[in-house]
């Protein structure tokens, strides 16, 4: 554990082999808050990411409102942005949602697995 000065975060590193991750959290005042990610290796970064703008999201929760991303050693300007303009906090999702179901007509054919050309067992 560090401090990082430029954020006000302590920071989390964690050496895994040639990459170097960093997780920055919040001081005390905002326990659990993630401010921000980063992988590096000896060369220079190979992403980063912000959070920030932390808000009441419900069920106790604080959560970014802005989501910034890096690449390499590119400005987070010239990154990605996303802005949330709301959020439900575990909603409630129809299991339907999840199945993929062919367009009528397709034909299915179930070949199991391990099949062989034409859905033969294979050898």
């Amino acid at each position: 554990m560090t401090w990082d000065p430029a954020r006000g975060a302590d920071v989390l590193a964690i050496q895994d082999g040639a990459i170097e991750r960093r997780v920055l959290f919040a001081p005390d005042a905002h326990r659990g808050e993630i401010l921000g990610a980063s992988a590096a290796t000896a060369a220079g970064p190979l992403w980063r990411a912000s959070y920030e703008d932390f808000a009441d999201a419900g069920a106790g929760l604080r959560l970014p409102s802005v989501v910034r991303f890096a690449e390499r050693a590119g400005s987070f300007d010239d990154g990605v942005e996303i802005k949330f303009k709301d959020r439900t906090v575990n909603p409630a999702i129809n299991a339907a949602s999840f199945v993929i179901a062919p367009p009528p007509g397709t034909e299915v054919v179930e070949v199991g697995c391990g099949a062989g050309p034409g859905g033969a067992p294979a050898k």
